[in-house]
């Protein structure tokens, strides 16, 4: 018990301090997982893909990554755009999300070494 207990209190430090790092960019943590996630699923796939895609590989429900992704859509980090059988988004990442994902990923590095 006591060793989960640590690892619980040491994650949440990390926690704490990759959301320090992110908010130098505007971003949230979720923010931060949902847009990770969705570059890890374009590099799996090879092209856009799904909101259901995304939360799946980032274990978070469907409407917590349909209303991140919407956000990330108005500041222009990911193109949703309607599928061919128009029940879904096709996702990708646009250049600006592509720059703020590298960055978000020097924030996330730093905590850890810390």
């Amino acid at each position: 018990m006591t060793r989960a207990l640590d690892d619980y209190q040491r994650a949440w430090r990390w926690r704490r301090a990759v959301e320090g790092g992110l908010r130098s960019l505007e971003l949230t943590f979720t923010q931060w997982l949902v847009l990770d996630a969705t570059a890890r699923a374009i590099g799996v796939e090879g092209d856009a893909v799904s909101q259901s895609d995304v939360a799946r590989l980032c274990e978070l429900d469907r409407m917590t990554v349909s209303q991140v992704m919407k956000t990330l859509s108005d500041r222009g980090l990911v193109d949703r755009s309607p599928s061919a059988e128009g029940r879904a988004y096709r996702i990708f990442l646009t250049r600006r999300g592509q720059r703020t994902l590298a960055q978000a990923e020097d924030c996330v590095t730093a905590a850890t070494s810390a």
